[in-house]
């Protein structure tokens, strides 16, 4: 998929250039992904507790001026949220507080895709001496699709000789998404910009058949939602052709 959006972006801004309007804004970035709300939960009691950290963020964006001030935009966006397995490793030696050693945690990260399209709004903020802008700030509010993995995890103990594990195996889950932004973007040389921005999204995924294998043999299957909100903090470059 990363590979036909890539595609999507060359063709757009090649067919741009050859028009040298002014009015395509590409832009791409990178930063850190925050997690808020119960994906950062390491409250065990809390429902949908997502045990979620701060991970490497990416995103690009290709934006076009219907206005002076506004415009249309689609983003594409990464985020890799790492697991706290310390926080989850102490969770589950609440719940099972009769084992003689400590559990072990091992994870993936959770792995969140994001295909958004929306409208900016842009907001000149000082000019130079010559009454051009050269300080802006992008306001920006999407809709679109998420595309999130479940993390794949191994949990285990050694209890009299004997090693318990559980596996939890689940392959993509695609669901709506909401996104609002905000980036102030500074003149650095004719059509190149700098830029820092922020950025909230939102989405609610629901697992289902999430198996759970366990080295006696049994398995369990559960059905399991997360509700998965971050906030990104990321810097980055825009060229305006």
């Amino acid at each position: 998929m990363k590979k036909s959006i890539f595609i999507i972006i060359v063709f757009l801004v090649l067919g741009n250039l050859f028009s040298q309007n002014n009015k395509t804004l590409l832009s791409v970035s990178v930063g850190e992904g925050i997690p808020v709300g119960n994906f950062a939960s390491k409250n065990g009691s809390t429902f949908g507790a997502g045990y979620a950290k701060a991970g490497l963020t990416y995103k690009a964006s290709l934006s076009y001026l219907l206005t002076d001030k506004i415009g249309v935009t689609c983003m594409f966006q990464n985020v890799q949220n790492p697991i706290n397995t310390g926080a989850l490793s102490n969770q589950i030696d609440i719940k099972y507080p009769n084992q003689s050693t400590a559990w072990s945690v091992s994870s993936k990260p959770w792995n969140t895709n994001l295909l958004m399209v929306g409208v900016m709004y842009y907001v000149p903020l000082i000019k130079n001496k010559k009454g051009d802008p050269f300080l802006f700030l992008d306001l920006k509010a999407m809709l679109g699709s998420a595309f999130v993995s479940l993390p794949h995890q191994n949990i285990s103990t050694n209890q009299n000789n004997v090693l318990f594990t559980g596996t939890q195996n689940k392959d993509l889950d695609v669901d709506p998404a909401v996104a609002l932004g905000a980036k102030l973007r500074c003149k650095i040389y004719k059509g190149l910009f700098g830029h820092l921005s922020a950025e909230y999204f939102t989405t609610t995924t629901q697992f289902q058949n999430v198996t759970e294998y366990f080295s006696n043999g049994t398995t369990n299957v559960f059905t399991r939602n997360q509700k998965i909100s971050v906030v990104s903090l990321t810097a980055g470059i825009d060229f305006l052709f």
